[in-house]
């Protein structure tokens, strides 16, 4: 929430390839959400690499010591 201030969040756990999963292991999805905006878990095309950089600096500024 506080690198992103979503007015909501959203996490998920997707289980077998019929429920969409891609990474064959435990992982959860934490998801911002916002008002309006549709929604996908896996995202096509990919976004950016840049913005990703941004987004996961963003990301482990609030939470690395």
């Amino acid at each position: 929430r506080a690198a992103f201030q979503p007015e909501g969040m959203m996490i998920g756990q997707l289980n077998g390839a019929l429920a969409g999963q891609t990474v064959f292991h435990l992982h959860f999805h934490v998801i911002p959400r916002y008002e309006p905006g549709g929604f996908r878990f896996h995202g096509k095309p990919a976004e950016d690499p840049a913005v990703l950089a941004e987004h996961a600096a963003a990301i482990r500024a609030h939470i690395e010591p």
